[in-house]
C-alpha cells in the first residue's frame, strides 16, 4: 500500500484577504493617516507592502520606513519582508535597509536612490544619532510611514509625540490589539477593523481554544525539603511577577528548583502536540512561558526528562539569562529565515521555545499550535501577543492556549477565548457543552493512522523567477558559443520574438531542473519525515501508557516514569525487530509494530510486559 501524503505548495503570489483590501481601498481614498487593527496572524507586513504599492503607482510615495517597537521585530522585517514586497507588486530595489546599523549609509542609499524600504525601532527613531539620519532623510522622497503595533505609542510616550510631529505623505498605523482610548489616543481609533472571529470565518488565522490546568511549582530548600507553591503564591511571596527578583530570591533562600514532578500544564499540551503531529504531517511546535531564566533551565531539564524526542531551548535575558547573540540564535533555530517567501518545514531546528518575556510580539511562526503559560498568566496586551503566536494560519489546526487553573484566563475555557481577544472587556461566555468538548478533547483516544502522513512537495506548483533565471538564461546562450556576455543580455532586454523564443527554452530548462532537484529533495524529506513520524508515534504511544497508570487526571507522577517506560517499549520492540534506521522499509515495520501495541492499549489495557 502506498503512504499517504498531502501535497506542501511554496506560494509564489497571495491574494489580499477582505479585510486587506478594506485597508488598501482606504488608503487610496485620498486620506494620509489610516489606523487598522488585524489580528495576529492576518498580515499585517503584506497589507502595508500592498498599500505602499498601490500609492507607489499612484505617484504618491516612493519610500517607505518601517517602524517597530522591538529588536526582533525589525530583525525580522528586515529578513523576510522583501518576500512581502514582492508578492505585493512594489517595483524596483525591495531589499531593506536597517537604519539602526546603517545610519549614515542608508542616508546615502536614499540620496542615490539606491533603495527605498527602510526600517527602524522606535526607541532608535527618537534617539539623538539614529532619529538625526532619518530627519535628515525625510527631506527629501516621498515617504509612507508605517507604524506597526501602534497599541504601544500612547500619546503621553514621547516617540508618540514624534511620529506625529514628523512629515510624510502617508501613515499607516497597525495592531492587532483592540483600541482602548487611554492607551491609544497618540493615533486614535482604527479606521478598519478586523476582528478575530472574522479572521477564522475567512481561514486567514487558526481557531483557538484555551484549556487549564493545575500546575504546582517545587523548589527544594537547602536542607533538602520540597516547598510547592502555585504560580500566584510564589508571585505573591516574592512581591512582583519580574523574572529577575523571582530568580534573586531562590538564590538568596539558597533553594533550587526541582523537575521532580511533571505538572499537567507541561505534558498534556505536549502529548497533544505529538497526536497533532501525527494527524496532520505538520511539524509542530510549542511556545512555553516560564517565572524566570533558573525555572526555564528547570522546564527544558523536566521536558527532556519525558523522553518526547523533541528539541528544546529557552531563551532569557538579565543576570541569570543568555546574552543578545545566544537568544538571537536559539530563536531563529525555532523560526529560521524565510526562503523565497517560505519559512521551510526542513529548516526549524527546534520543537519547543521556552522563553521569559521573549516569544511575543514578531515571531513568526506558522507551526506554533501550542502556547503553555507556566508564569502567572494575567489578562494582557503581553500575553494576547504571546497567544497569538498560535494565530497563524495552517489548514485542519487549532491552536491551544494553556494556563495554570488560577490564571484569570482560565475562565475563558474553549473558544470563549476569542471573544476575549476580540473584546478585551468581554466576560466569560462558556456553555456547558464547550467545558465537556474541553474535557473530551484531554481525554480522547487518538487512534494512530494506519500510514503515517507524509507532506511532499507539489511540483506542478514550482514556478520560475525572473531575476534568478534571465542570469541562467545569460549563461546558456552564452555556452552557446553564438553570444557574447553582453550580445546576451542586450538580446534579452530588447524583448523581441528571438528574445521570447530564448526566454521560453530558458523557462523550460529551468522548470525541469527544478522539478528533477524537488523530486531528489521529495525522496530525502520522505525519509526524514517517515523517521520523525515513527519517533512520533513512539511518544504518542508512551504518552497513553503514562496516562493509564495515572490514578487521577491531574495525579503528578515521578519524572523517570517517561524514561522507563521508554525503555520497556524499545526493548521489546527492538528484539522483535532488531534496531531502527532510516531505511523506509525498516521505519514502516516499525510504524506498524507501534500501531498495533496503540490498538492493543486500547481494548486490551497496558501488556503486562509494560507494568
Amino acid at each position: 500500500m502506498e503512504h499517504a501524503s498531502t501535497l506542501f505548495a511554496l506560494p509564489r503570489q497571495k491574494t489580499l484577504r477582505e479585510g486587506q483590501e478594506q485597508v488598501v481601498e482606504k488608503a487610496l481614498s485620498g486620506i494620509t493617516t489610516l489606523n487598522a487593527q488585524l489580528p495576529t496572524g492576518y498580515g499585517k507586513t503584506f497589507t502595508a507592502c500592498c498599500v505602499y504599492a498601490e500609492l507607489k503607482k499612484a505617484g504618491r510615495v516612493n519610500r517607505m520606513l518601517y517602524i517597530v517597537p522591538s529588536l526582533t521585530q525589525l530583525n525580522q522585517f528586515v529578513a523576510d519582508g522583501s518576500s512581502d514586497l514582492a508578492d505585493s507588486g512594489v517595483d524596483g530595489d525591495i531589499k531593506i535597509v536597517n537604519v539602526c546599523t546603517h545610519q549614515h549609509a542608508a542616508l546615502r542609499y536614499h540620496r542615490e536612490n539606491r533603495h527605498q524600504v527602510f526600517a527602524i525601532t522606535v526607541q532608535s527613531l527618537s534617539s539623538g544619532t539614529t532619529g538625526s539620519y532619518v530627519t535628515e532623510m525625510i527631506k527629501t522622497g516621498r515617504w509612507m510611514f508605517v507604524v506597526d503595533e501602534y497599541h504601544h505609542y500612547g500619546l503621553d510616550a514621547h516617540w508618540g509625540r514624534k511620529l506625529n510631529e514628523m512629515n510624510y505623505e502617508f501613515r499607516l498605523a497597525m495592531s492587532a490589539t483592540p483600541y482602548r482610548p487611554d492607551n491609544d489616543s497618540a493615533f486614535g481609533p482604527p479606521d478598519v477593523v478586523v476582528k478575530y472571529q472574522r479572521a477564522i470565518n475567512e481561514k486567514a488565522v487558526k481557531p483557538l481554544r484555551l484549556h487549564s490546568y493545575v500546575y504546582r511549582l517545587d523548589l527544594v530548600s537547602k536542607s533538602g525539603d520540597v516547598i510547592t507553591y502555585t504560580t500566584s503564591e510564589l508571585v505573591d511571596e516574592v512581591g512582583t511577577d519580574n523574572p529577575e527578583s523571582i530568580d534573586q530570591f531562590v538564590l538568596d533562600k539558597k533553594m533550587r528548583w526541582s523537575p521532580k514532578y511533571i505538572s499537567p500544564l507541561v505534558d498534556i499540551p505536549l502529548a497533544r502536540l505529538t497526536r497533532e503531529r501525527l494527524r496532520t504531517g505538520y511539524p509542530l511546535q510549542a511556545i512555553v512561558g516560564a517565572m524566570s531564566c533558573l525555572h526555564a533551565e528547570q522546564v527544558c531539564a523536566q521536558i527532556n526528562s519525558m523522553s518526547l524526542g523533541f528539541r528544546v531551548d529557552w531563551v532569557g535575558t538579565g543576570p541569570n539569562g543568555r546574552d543578545d547573540k545566544t537568544n538571537a540564535s536559539i530563536i531563529k533555530k525555532f523560526c529560521p529565515d524565510k526562503v523565497k517567501g517560505v519559512r521551510r518545514p526542513q529548516d526549524i531546528q527546534l520543537d519547543v521555545l521556552v522563553h521569559v518575556g521573549m516569544a511575543g510580539e514578531g515571531l513568526d511562526s506558522v507551526y506554533v499550535s501550542e502556547i503553555i503559560h507556566l508564569n502567572q498568566a494575567n489578562i494582557n496586551n503581553s500575553n494576547h501577543q504571546e497567544n497569538g503566536r498560535a494565530a497563524r494560519y495552517l489548514p485542519n489546526v487549532e491552536g491551544y492556549i494553556n494556563v495554570d487553573s488560577s490564571s484569570s484566563y482560565a475562565q475563558y475555557i474553549g473558544a470563549s477565548i476569542v471573544g476575549l481577544i476580540d473584546n478585551p472587556d468581554a466576560p466569560p461566555d462558556v456553555d456547558d457543552e464547550d467545558k465537556k468538548r474541553v474535557q473530551r478533547e484531554d481525554e480522547e483516544w487518538f487512534d494512530l493512522p494506519d500510514e503515517p502522513p507524509i507532506y511532499l512537495y507539489d511540483l506542478s506548483l514550482v514556478t520560475v523567477d525572473e531575476g534568478e533565471d534571465a542570469r541562467f538564461g545569460q549563461e546558456l546562450l552564452v555556452a552557446t558559443g553564438t553570444f557574447t556576455k553582453d550580445q546576451a543580455l542586450a538580446m534579452f532586454q530588447s524583448n523581441g520574438p528571438e528574445a521570447q523564443q530564448w526566454w521560453n527554452e530558458v523557462q523550460k530548462r529551468l522548470q525541469a531542473d527544478r522539478v528533477s532537484q524537488m523530486q531528489a529533495m521529495n525522496l530525502e524529506s520522505e525519509s526524514a519525515q517517515l523517521h520523525q513520524q515513527v519517533q512520533n508515534a513512539f511518544n504518542d504511544v508512551k504518552s497513553k501508557v503514562m496516562s493509564l497508570m495515572r490514578a487521577r487526571p491531574d495525579a503528578r507522577h515521578p519524572k523517570d516514569l517517561a524514561a522507563d517506560i521508554a525503555k520497556r517499549i524499545n526493548i521489546r520492540k527492538k528484539r522483535e525487530l532488531g534496531e531502527i534506521d532510516k531505511d523506509p522499509q525498516v521505519l514502516r515495520k516499525h510504524w506498524d509494530w507501534l500501531v498495533a501495541l496503540d490498538k492493543q492499549l486500547k481494548q486490551e489495557g497496558i501488556p503486562s510486559w509494560l507494568l
